[in-house]
């Protein structure tokens, strides 16, 4: 039945809302159907807002609003509104803060995405409060804030399109939330595209020049050995910080000179084996580390072996100390350590299929985004090639 047979009065029928407490709270009120040609009851819930008191504030501005709404002709029926569409963005924030942090909790997520997911977030938020939208409802939340957000970073705030994008990549995500939980029933970022670029942009890190590595390392002999075999680690196996803080003693084997990467620990789901180079495999058996029971984690508490594991999150913790106490450059990250062992190793031995493999890299186009092709040196088989044109 088309919306032009029912007149103005019936359509904008409708009972006030009102707040019903218990053990489920909920906004109640009554709008025509057309369809049904009655009127019928919505309802939104609220236990997903945490306190009482919050839930309260929050129902009674929000009943405000809709009646006012509803005194004006508004019809959710016609309208295609979300549940929760009249829900303000900082309930959604704060709702989707606490999604993230019991993942957090719970390791289904990566420290690092969570803290990189909250840093996004905070800077969405500020915006938006300079914009005195804060406060604004869910509803109002269209591409055209999503895009004037994205100017401000790469234009105003003077960011990299690779930095726009990432911002736009975490929206999709948050969108994507709002989808799910009933805030929205469109992703406002939809039909917004990434910046195009000409080349794939390398890491925002540089690396480590030997000289450096030298202080480092003499630095570390002196203040925190057990630091110094991670940092080797790092460098020599290519075992990302994530992974080494599951690694177990039983993993290493100094006999073989191998340690296991389990796949359900490691970033791409698959057990793995990575080699331990002459000079490391010293190391790990002047530290003794094999007097340690087998179950005990490599880097627990203060970076030695124990019963307990430490989040990766110490790694870089403590890198930023060091950075401070050496004067080292920003652009010097624990991470670089794994990118200047990369580097090194393809110089040495001019085959980056080997360092892929060692890598647990899926490709050799990602072993190549680390790879300056300046320090690439010739095939010596290749080079003593005899044939004749």
């Amino acid at each position: 039945m088309s919306l032009t047979q029912k007149s103005i009065s019936q359509i904008s029928t409708y009972k006030p809302a009102r707040l019903h407490t218990g053990k489920c709270w909920y906004i109640s009120f009554h709008v025509f159907d057309p369809e049904s040609e009655r009127l019928k009851i919505k309802r939104i819930k609220l236990n997903y807002i945490g306190k009482a008191t919050e839930r309260r504030r929050y129902a009674n501005e929000l009943i405000i609003r809709i009646n006012n709404n509803l005194a004006q002709g508004w019809n959710p029926y016609l309208d295609q509104e979300s549940k929760k569409g009249f829900a303000k963005i900082s309930v959604a924030i704060a709702h989707y803060k606490r999604v993230h942090e019991k993942k957090h909790q719970a390791q289904d997520i990566r420290s690092e995405t969570y803290v990189a997911y909250l840093s996004f977030l905070r800077n969405f938020e500020s915006y938006l409060t300079k914009k005195e939208l804060g406060e604004m409802y869910i509803y109002k939340l269209d591409r055209s804030v999503i895009n004037d957000f994205l100017e401000y970073i790469y234009l105003d705030k003077d960011r990299s399109s690779q930095t726009r994008n990432n911002y736009l990549a975490f929206l999709r995500i948050f969108s994507g939330f709002l989808v799910e939980k009933e805030y929205s029933k469109v992703r406002p970022t939809d039909g917004i595209s990434n910046l195009g670029k000409k080349y794939r942009r390398k890491k925002g890190r540089i690396v480590i020049e030997p000289k450096d590595r030298e202080r480092l390392k003499k630095y570390l002999l002196s203040e925190n050995v057990p630091y110094l075999l991670s940092c080797q680690v790092l460098y020599y196996c290519f075992i990302r910080p994530k992974e080494m803080s599951y690694i177990k003693i039983h993993h290493v084997n100094l006999e073989r000179g191998t340690i296991f990467v389990p796949g359900e620990t490691a970033k791409n789901h698959q057990d793995s084996i990575v080699t331990i180079p002459i000079q490391l495999l010293k190391f790990m058996k002047q530290l003794n580390i094999k007097q340690h029971p087998g179950d005990y984690y490599l880097f627990a508490d203060h970076f030695s072996p124990g019963p307990k594991r430490r989040d990766e999150k110490q790694f870089r913790d403590y890198w930023l100390k060091i950075r401070k106490q050496l004067n080292f450059p920003p652009e010097y990250k624990f991470y670089s350590l794994k990118d200047t062992g990369i580097i090194d190793l393809i110089g040495q031995i001019g085959d980056p299929r080997i360092v892929r493999d060692q890598a647990r890299h899926h490709s050799i186009s990602i072993t190549d985004i680390y790879t300056p092709h300046d320090i690439m040196k010739a095939n010596p088989i290749i080079a003593e090639n005899q044939s004749e044109f």
